[in-house]
């Protein structure tokens, strides 16, 4: 599913029509207009892609429960940094790729 909506601030729910929501798909979010972005818990993977080229995103909050992500997620999205829990994927995802990081 890929989003087409006009929010700025965007708040990804834990269920869509009583399905669980376990993964960002590739490209998802690309080139979206959005700012910050709040991920469920229960999350398990963030696409490649997922948030490439969003250049007015300033900050993605991202649960443990996020086990992988794609090397290029956040490719072109210059501003972004990464809010989650001190030594999850996330963390280290953010360390790795110089992303800067905000700790919950």
């Amino acid at each position: 599913m890929l989003f087409f909506g006009a929010a700025q601030n965007v708040m990804v729910p834990a269920t869509i029509n009583g399905i669980a929501v376990r993964h960002i798909g590739s490209t998802a979010f690309e080139n979206a207009a959005v700012h910050t972005v709040t991920l469920p818990n229960g999350l398990q993977t963030i696409g490649a892609r997922a948030f490439a080229g969003c250049v007015n995103l300033v900050e993605v909050s991202i649960p443990v429960s996020v086990t992988s992500i794609a090397n290029d997620a956040f490719a072109g999205s210059p501003g972004v940094t990464i809010r989650t829990t001190m030594g999850s994927a996330a963390y280290h995802f953010a360390r790795l790729h110089g992303i800067p990081l905000q700790l919950q």
